[in-house]
């Protein structure tokens, strides 16, 4: 049981690194359950490459170094738009209507449309070595950015790798552990098993002792008296019933509820130990089939 749990506080804690690896936020707080209230062994729905691909989109020093690069850019813009020249250019149309123009002899009337285009050429030709060399140091600071976000991104795939790496090794080892608490459990039960047997030989013997003749013995039985009364609540368990040992009078009513005993604790151990091995078979197919 120790050992089981040990091996279930190791899953959270890889969860928990494999969470941090992905991007989740690591402050939150996990509940985590008794042994009894969860179903073990747990498995993985995600499989590795979705983890990764999560890793990628929400990872914050990921975003933050696309930031980054975005910044960079936007500076290489700014210092490429300062090295270049800049055309202006600006159009307007006018209509005008005159009438009876003095300054104009001979026209009465005047109608048409005016056109104005104005270009403007703006170029820093003084500032210009210092432009280029604000642009390349603009282009370095993008080079550089991709370069960080490259190993960003190679760093947090690794990370994640290792982390659900972790995961289904401790998953493994929480197996492991589930196999051998149901080995001891089926140990249990089969003790128990026996214990009943004991009991019930231990009343059997009693009754010899107070009420002899109520269970006789056949011809070819056993000399050993307690050997004997034994054998025959252990017969009666197992509702075998060979018949050389026979209970009389009262004693008979016992010997049925040993063997009702011994049929209904078989059948309930065995749902019992059917029904978790089908719990504890469909984590692990799943697991099997995640790549």
């Amino acid at each position: 049981m120790a050992r089981l749990g040990k091996a279930v506080g190791e899953v959270e804690n890889a969860k928990v690194e494999l969470a941090v690896a992905v991007g989740m936020h690591a402050t939150q707080p996990i509940d985590i359950p008794s042994i009894d209230q969860s179903p073990s062994p747990q498995v993985i729905e995600a499989s590795a490459n979705d983890l990764v691909r999560q890793a990628l989109a929400k990872r914050p020093d990921l975003i933050a170094a696309a930031d980054k690069i975005k910044a960079a850019q936007y500076q290489e813009k700014e210092a490429r738009s300062k090295l270049f020249p800049k055309i202006s250019v600006f159009a307007s149309e006018q209509y005008i209507h005159t009438t009876n123009n003095p300054r104009i002899p001979g026209v009465t009337e005047l109608n048409g449309n005016t056109y104005l285009v104005v270009g403007t050429l703006h170029w820093d030709i003084f500032d210009g070595r210092a432009h280029y060399h604000h642009l390349q140091l603009a282009k370095s600071q993008v080079r550089e950015a991709k370069g960080q976000l490259d190993s960003l991104r190679l760093q947090a795939e690794q990370e994640v790798l290792s982390a659900y790496t972790s995961v289904v090794n401790v998953l493994e080892e929480q197996d492991a552990a589930q196999a051998v608490l149901d080995a001891a459990t089926e140990s249990f039960y089969i003790s128990i098993y026996l214990l009943i047997g004991l009991a019930w030989f231990a009343l059997y013997s009693a009754i010899d002792v107070f009420y002899p003749g109520s269970i006789q013995r056949s011809s070819m039985a056993m000399a050993d008296r307690p050997s004997e009364l034994l054998y025959f609540s252990l017969v009666t368990l197992s509702t075998i019933g060979y018949g050389d040992v026979v209970p009389l009078y009262e004693v008979r009513m016992l010997a049925a509820l040993e063997g009702v005993t011994g049929v209904l604790y078989v059948a309930i151990t065995v749902a019992l130990l059917v029904s978790a091995y089908k719990q504890q078979d469909a984590p692990r197919e799943r697991r099997s089939r995640t790549p």
